[in-house]
């Protein structure tokens, strides 16, 4: 549950609107698209696994636990930070 909260407090001090993370990987949409795209264009670029898909960033990569979604969460999320510095 606290993990949790730590999650939407990283999502909204990111700009990001919706957080899904599923089996075959995470997605995100921001709240300004555009932005977004330029803000993590090199993060993009540098990793296969990161691609848009319309207005959504999408990290590719297979999950077959609750734990293990939450983990590729927080590494989205770091990765993401990291790259809007």
């Amino acid at each position: 549950l606290i993990e949790l909260a730590r999650v939407r407090q990283r999502c909204r001090a990111g700009g990001i609107a919706r957080l899904e993370a599923g089996p075959k990987g995470v997605g995100v949409e921001f709240h300004n698209p555009a932005a977004a795209r330029r803000r993590h264009a090199t993060a993009c670029a540098a990793d296969a696994d990161l691609q848009w898909r319309d207005d959504r960033l999408i990290c590719t990569g297979a999950t077959t636990t609750p734990v293990q979604r939450l983990r590729a969460v927080d590494t989205l999320l770091t990765r993401l930070q990291q790259s809007s510095r």
